[in-house]
């Protein structure tokens, strides 16, 4: 058997002092690196950490390399921004304009689409844009993607045509221009898919031909939400499509495979309405609900109420779901079933109340309108019980409820008599 090696405390020493002796003389050697050198170093690290979507080392570098000058890093720093969801919402217009600067005095065509990109993004989410209208924003957009789009860049062909065609009164020849030739070249399927939905402004003199050509086109590219839109107009009758039920399903499972929640709650409401498989329909529309679709939810807490087992948990749950989802008629829902006190749940009529606001602060005209009956019947205590009432029933009104309407009605006949 081999003896183990012995290392004395002095040899330990020695070695130690030898490893400190050569690192220090390897890092005196990278503190040497020209200035130069040194900011492309910064410039590489910055570009290989963006590529690889590292966002915060990415920024730490490129602001290392806009210290030492270099304008590209002010590129892919405004890129970042652009792309990363913390970033997106941090930065204002003012900052992004500062950034770019000495890109845009250079007509550097990339800082242009960042420009637009970055405004299109404000007049979806209007943040750090309080004293702009979404026009303008969009018409800002527009000065810095126009020069990018007529040099050819078909990604902002793609953005500058979506910009015509969200202005309040949509210019739909200069949106189909522009989205028509981005089409033509990107891979992505979202060209031709806000092609398609131009066609829906003009729904008095429908071009259903176009339409279809342009959705299939990005149904083609396996865009999910064209997928699920065509799969819809298969599926419903409707004056323009021919029902195809087969081809809807498929389009349904294409997007659903990808993700596309509408899909899957499409696609349980067309195994359940087929009756073909309603176990399967449930399923689907179980994951819909489960991953945040709230249309899907609310028609599960109607489900549950149908299969009512003596326990009201279940209805409440998705009921609550689809509220917090967005989906306001499962707070209505609730709200009703407070206060009538149905499926075991106790009547309380301030819970009621306050499912019914929650509905209405979504814009739920029949929220709306529950709360001007409650009031105008006395259920709900206030002391000004007639005003709340008609103030509830003009904003039902104003949402296009006719129930509401006729309320109205009824209030100004009651005060004439």
């Amino acid at each position: 058997m081999s003896r183990p090696i012995k290392i004395s405390l002095y040899t330990m020493i020695l070695l130690m002092t030898i490893g400190v002796v050569i690192a220090s003389l390897f890092f005196r050697k990278t503190e040497q690196i020209s200035p130069e050198n040194k900011e492309l170093s910064a410039l590489a690290q910055g570009q290989d950490a963006f590529e690889r979507r590292s966002w915060q080392r990415a920024e730490h570098y490129l602001k290392l390399a806009i210290n030492e000058q270099s304008d590209e890093a002010r590129y892919y720093l405004a890129s970042l921004w652009n792309q990363s969801d913390e970033h997106r919402t941090q930065h204002s217009t003012d900052e992004y304009l500062d950034l770019l600067k000495p890109l845009l005095a250079q007509e550097d065509l990339r800082a242009g689409r960042e420009m637009g990109i970055h405004l299109i993004q404000q007049a979806e989410n209007r943040t750090h844009s309080k004293d702009y209208d979404k026009a303008e924003i969009l018409n800002h957009a527009q000065f810095y993607l126009e020069p990018v789009a007529q040099s050819g860049d078909a990604f902002a062909e793609y953005l500058l045509g979506w910009t015509y065609l969200n202005l309040e009164v949509p210019q739909l020849d200069l949106a189909r221009q522009w989205l028509t030739k981005a089409s033509e070249t990107l891979a992505d399927g979202r060209p031709a898919y806000y092609l398609a939905l131009s066609y829906l402004n003009e729904i008095d003199n429908f071009d259903s031909e176009s339409f279809m050509s342009a959705l299939e086109k990005a149904c083609d590219k396996n865009f999910s939400p064209a997928q699920d839109h065509l799969g819809r107009f298969l599926f419903y009758p409707n004056p323009w499509i021919k029902t195809d039920l087969e081809k809807s399903r498929e389009y349904f499972e294409k997007a659903s495979k990808a993700g596309d929640l509408s899909s899957m709650y499409h696609l349980g409401l067309w195994y359940i309405s087929n009756e073909l498989d309603d176990a399967q329909g449930l399923e689907w529309l179980k994951i819909a609900a489960k991953f945040g679709h709230g249309e899907a939810a609310y028609y599960l807490g109607r489900r549950a109420e149908q299969a009512y087992d003596g326990s009201y948990a279940r209805i409440v749950e998705y009921y609550e779901s689809a509220g917090r989802l967005g989906c306001a008629l499962g707070y209505n829902r609730l709200g009703l079933l407070y206060l009538e006190g149905g499926y075991g749940l106790p009547i309380d009529i301030d819970i009621s109340r306050s499912y019914f606001e929650r509905a209405a602060e979504q814009g739920c005209a029949a929220a709306e309108n529950n709360l001007g009956l409650c009031y105008f019947y006395g259920i709900f205590p206030s002391d000004r019980t007639d005003q709340e009432a008609k103030t509830w029933f003009e904003k039902a009104k104003a949402h296009g409820d006719l129930n509401a309407a006729h309320n109205l009605m009824i209030m100004e006949t009651m005060s004439l008599t």
